[in-house]
């Protein structure tokens, strides 16, 4: 099965993420967990770029991004051979914090090309929530990490189809229920 986890920074899917894979993986399934950016060559430049400001750093980001996600594509496909469950934190929903047509564009061109979540998940905090969190990690700001592009991208993954909105406001745990009723039920009953 193959699960991507969305949302804002800060709305805990990075948590969620290896929470429900300990549990997937006490009920006897393989699981890999695939964070965007990743610590791979692509995922470390990306995440270099997001720490800058400015059109360049921004395509770039955006370039870097989708490379890496490349990566999980080709793990996805073999992973689904194979009976591994992946767990993607960041996917396509990630393409929308370029603004306007760009990102509709790169959203809309990343949903045909790269392989369909069997399960695709927005865990929804309001923007200043998310801010308050990214705040409390204490880590340098990223180009995208303020009040008007946080609104602005989360009434964009809201409008998106085709995904399940859950609320990303309680504990983790509350979350992970949450999340847990939308994947259990995909998987056969024996």
């Amino acid at each position: 099965m193959f699960i991507a986890l969305d949302g804002l920074d800060g709305c805990g899917k990075s948590s969620v993420a290896a929470s429900l894979a300990d549990h997937l993986r006490s009920q006897g399934r393989s699981v890999e967990v695939r964070e965007h950016p990743s610590d791979g060559f692509f995922g470390r430049r990306c995440k270099g770029m997001l720490l800058r400001r400015g059109s360049v750093a921004l395509a770039l980001s955006a370039g870097f991004l989708f490379t890496d996600m490349l990566g999980t594509a080709r793990r996805v496909r073999r992973a689904r051979r194979e009976g591994i469950d992946v767990i993607a934190v960041r996917y396509h929903l990630s393409c929308l914090f370029l603004e306007g047509r760009c990102g509709a564009t790169v959203h809309s061109a990343f949903r045909a090309l790269m392989p369909r979540p069997d399960v695709d998940i927005m865990i929804d905090v309001e923007p200043e929530t998310a801010l308050e969190r990214i705040s409390a990690r204490g880590l340098s700001e990223e180009m995208f990490e303020n009040l008007g592009s946080m609104v602005r991208t989360r009434d964009s993954m809201l409008s998106s189809d085709g995904i399940s909105v859950i609320s990303g406001n309680g504990t983790r745990e509350e979350t992970l229920a949450l999340v847990l009723g939308l994947v259990e039920g995909r998987y056969p009953q024996p």
